[in-house]
């Protein structure tokens, strides 16, 4: 019972997850004050925890040892009649990633 419980409970775990993480490593050059820098995109300083949005849908978060995590939105393909549709980059991070789009008889 156990067993068939985790066959199930993994699998159903990976659809759930979406989007991709990159890390940015220490400016060894900067003689700041501030937790986390980078002139990766002109996100310049941080605060520990902070987070700032970046040109596409994606946002920087400062972590300890000045290391600044990147996560942005997942690869989605999906069959017709469906669509990705390309998400609003006014929206905050993940709410301005694609959405998929189908007819009302052809729901995902």
């Amino acid at each position: 019972m156990r067993f068939t419980l985790l066959l199930f409970l993994v699998p159903a775990y990976f659809l759930l997850v979406e989007g991709w993480v990159g890390i940015i490593e220490p400016d060894k050059d900067y003689k700041g004050d501030a937790a986390c820098f980078t002139k990766h995109e002109e996100l310049g300083e941080f605060k520990l925890g902070e987070e700032k949005r970046m040109k596409e849908c994606a946002i920087a978060i400062c972590e300890t040892k000045g290391m600044i995590r990147i996560t942005g939105c997942g690869v989605v393909a999906v069959a017709p009649p469906c669509q990705v549709v390309k998400g609003d980059l006014s929206k905050p991070y993940p709410k301005c990633c694609f959405e998929i789009k189908c007819p009302e008889d052809n729901k995902v």
